[in-house]
């Protein structure tokens, strides 16, 4: 999770929290179908952390193909000014 944006990780501890406290919430007051928020509250944060990494990494291999096309029209360019 090194590689996330600060905006990033503050958007997924807030979520993870508010979601994970609910499912502490529901086991300290015996809510009914608390085990069912339990997973809920889990897997929702497990699929946060996993969607934002996804979209993160993502941008980041976007952005080197963007700097290897760039780099390659700009060679492209040179090469048809000297001939």
């Amino acid at each position: 999770m090194k590689n996330l944006s600060p905006f990033s990780k503050f958007n997924i501890a807030t979520f993870s929290l508010i979601w994970l406290g609910f499912a502490v919430y529901s086991l300290v007051k015996n809510v009914e179908h608390k085990w069912t928020i339990v997973f809920f509250s889990t897997a929702f944060s497990i699929v946060l952390i996993a969607a934002v990494w996804f979209s993160e990494w993502l941008i980041f291999k976007y952005r080197a193909m963007d700097k290897l096309r760039e780099d390659m029209l700009r060679k492209k360019s040179l090469n048809t000014r000297r001939v």
